[in-house]
């Protein structure tokens, strides 16, 4: 039976629907600034850099108090707009030997100074369109917002600068309080009881599909107003002497061609997604294998474990299935992912961007290349860039410090669920608009610019609406709790 025509129409335009216009302006990146001015006045009294010194940052937290000297100031007057912040990562300081013990000594201290604290972050600062960071490392001891007074502030950077970070022989490294949200959404916990693939993740697959097919849409449309162009110069006598003309209206068949030769089996795709796998039933994959409970590695400040294994049932995926790839061609390009991945002349060997832009996992980052970078950023320091495609963000690149974080988990929806974990600590690639992450995000994987397992997302530090900084597990700490459990498990097979 043929599709009637009318109804045929109405799906694509409702694809195209899906696809913003390449000639509108991408959304404007939006920050707390505005309310954290009129709050303002509660920590500026005392503190005067509280706003500047993050200004431009997503979430604008503010310092509560920072040592040390002031941060650089835009001058020319009271009208002069601030310098824009963006967080750095932390590369091959000296301080990277010892910091486990800073960590460990920092935490105990803050247990006894009061329950309002939530993370221990080490970050490095600089103003956007700087190669390098002004401050290369200020220990970050974060809190949330309106939990803890000016004096009480100063009294824990100081003892912390002067007492633990001294005493270790970094009395150079500042320490800031700063009222940072810590955000955790648990991937494991397995509190819902949908028996199939959620609504929200089958609608999103459908939206997808709709999308790509818009996208594709819009660039045949697009190459036929180039042909019509071209063909309507010759047809007025323009002469074409070296062909050029006739070369591009052949392109622009060739692209119309591959697109329409591309947007079939998208349709085909489309049309058995929407008629099987509306039924919840037929969206049900496997069942749960096993489930960790979420919590620390081990006594003390181990990594965050939360996953779980799912036993797939036979038929859940087709034979042709290739497994263990993530597709980053939803925002990053050939020419970007050579850029932002490559970014050094010196450090390009097997540069090259995925086939069909489908990333294939192989291996996992081992423990000592998380603290010993390999590549090198574009300045020729060692860096490592990862990535990551997350159900509310997709495509994302940042940048991972060899430092970790020290983080509090709470969730009073979880039986008051409260424990400190050490965390990978991510921050957005300078090249990103937006976060490396948000909320929704959780549970992906990150993996550096080779295809290797960096770790999985488990939250991240911001406000109530942004992220600044990205939390994850090291996957050779979750492939080492696997084994135990699993011990015939290939993951990456």
């Amino acid at each position: 039976m043929q599709a009637n025509p009318s109804l045929r129409e109405a799906f694509l335009e409702k694809c195209r629907s899906h696809v913003v216009s390449p000639v509108s302006r991408p959304p404007a990146v939006v920050s707390d600034r505005g309310k954290l001015e009129l709050e303002g006045a509660r920590l500026t009294e005392n503190y005067p850099d509280a706003l500047t010194d993050t200004h431009g940052l997503l979430s604008a937290a503010p310092f509560v108090f920072k040592t040390g000297s002031p941060w650089p100031k835009a001058t020319g007057g009271p009208d002069a707009q601030p310098f824009r912040r963006r967080l750095h990562p932390i590369g091959d300081h000296p301080i990277v030997s010892s910091w486990d013990q800073i960590l460990t000594d920092i935490l105990e201290y803050l247990k006894g100074a009061g329950d309002t604290f939530n993370g221990i972050l080490p970050l490095g600062f600089g103003n956007v369109r700087e190669p390098t960071a002004f401050c290369p490392l200020v220990v970050a001891i974060c809190v949330e917002p309106n939990t803890i007074g000016f004096e009480a502030a100063k009294t824990v950077a100081s003892h912390v600068k002067t007492d633990i970070l001294a005493g270790a022989g970094f009395g150079d490294v500042d320490v800031a309080i700063w009222e940072l949200e810590m955000s955790f959404s648990g991937t494991a916990g397995l509190t819902s009881l949908d028996p199939g693939l959620g609504d929200e993740a089958y609608r999103l697959a459908v939206r997808t599909v709709e999308k790509e097919i818009g996208t594709l849409l819009e660039a045949i449309e697009s190459e036929e107003k180039r042909m019509w162009g071209l063909q309507a110069r010759l047809d007025r006598g323009v002469e074409d002497m070296d062909g050029k003309i006739a070369c591009s209206i052949e392109d622009a068949e060739r692209n119309i061609e591959s697109a329409i030769g591309t947007i079939v089996p998208l349709i085909g795709l489309h049309d058995e997604v929407t008629k099987l796998m509306s039924i919840v039933d037929n969206r049900v994959i496997g069942r749960v294998l096993f489930a960790d409970p979420i919590g620390v590695s081990s006594d003390g400040d181990g990594y965050t474990r939360d996953w779980a294994a799912i036993k797939m049932k036979p038929g859940a995926s087709r034979d042709d299935f290739q497994g263990n790839k993530v597709y980053i061609d939803d925002k990053l390009n050939n020419r970007k992912f050579l850029e932002c991945m490559f970014p050094h002349a010196a450090d390009r060997d097997g540069a090259r961007y995925p086939d069909s832009g489908l990333m294939q996992l192989h291996d996992v980052v081992p423990a000592h290349e998380l603290t010993k970078f390999k590549h090198l950023n574009a300045n020729g320091d060692p860096a490592l860039a990862v990535l990551k495609n997350g159900m509310m963000t997709g495509t994302t690149m940042g940048w991972l410090s060899q430092l970790d974080s020290l983080v509090r988990r709470t969730d009073l929806t979880r039986g008051s669920l409260d424990f400190w974990s050490r965390e990978l600590t991510i921050v957005p690639h300078e090249a990103e608009r937006g976060a490396f992450s948000e909320k929704g995000d959780s549970g992906s994987v990150v993996f550096d610019r080779g295809g290797r397992v960096v770790g999985m997302l488990t939250g991240g530090g911001g406000s109530a609406t942004s992220t600044d900084v990205t939390f994850a597990t090291p996957f050779c700490e979750i492939e080492k709790r696997i084994k135990e459990v699993l011990p015939d498990a290939r993951l990456l097979d």
